[in-house]
């Protein structure tokens, strides 16, 4: 084994460095766009689904008040022939299925509040450590290359001063070898 090293550059080093603090900003990136989106949708199931549900089946059932009313009336009103309340009664059972379908909606808002909520919360656990690395272990690795680049970039220059000028490459190195012989 030889009692040199045969480091002739620090190139790959400082392109791996160079990858990993890329990659540091692309994932703090991405992580920083799914905590705002998390937050997000968080919002919109918590606060305005439900108001607005609230609010929908509110306004539908209101309708399907009027629709009674408006039967009612008609049966009330005095003719010689009593008055069709078929249209009043299809309108009726429309305005029925849309409270219906809106009562659904609220609940199933209801549920998928506390179903998103478990989800990001696990999702926060499961990217807390991505994120632990990117802000302190990634940052450590570089900082240990830096050291490794100026290290061997130390030990190039020493070698370099020690050798003469003419063993400095390996294509003149082989060829000084090839005279001795």
């Amino acid at each position: 084994m030889g009692d040199r090293a045969g480091v002739r550059s620090t190139k790959a080093l400082e392109e791996v460095r160079a990858a990993l603090i890329e990659f540091i900003d692309a994932a703090r990136g991405s992580l920083a766009a799914a905590e705002t989106e998390l937050q997000r949708t968080g919002q919109w199931l918590n606060q305005d689904r439900p108001a607005h549900w609230k609010s929908e089946l509110r306004r539908r059932e209101d309708a399907v008040l009027a629709a009674k009313l408006e039967i009612e009336r008609k049966r009330l009103i005095k003719a010689p022939d009593p008055a069709s309340v078929v249209l009043e009664q299809r309108e009726l059972r429309r305005a029925v299925d849309r409270r219906d379908s809106a009562a659904t909606r609220k609940r199933n808002t209801e549920l998928w509040v506390g179903r998103f909520d478990r989800q990001a919360l696990l999702t926060k656990t499961s990217t807390h450590k991505l994120g632990e690395a990117l802000n302190s272990t990634l940052p450590r690795g570089i900082a240990a290359l830096e050291r490794m680049i100026t290290t061997l970039e130390s030990y190039t220059q020493i070698r370099s001063r020690f050798q003469p000028p003419e063993a400095v490459t390996d294509d003149r190195a082989s060829e000084l070898k090839e005279r001795e012989a």
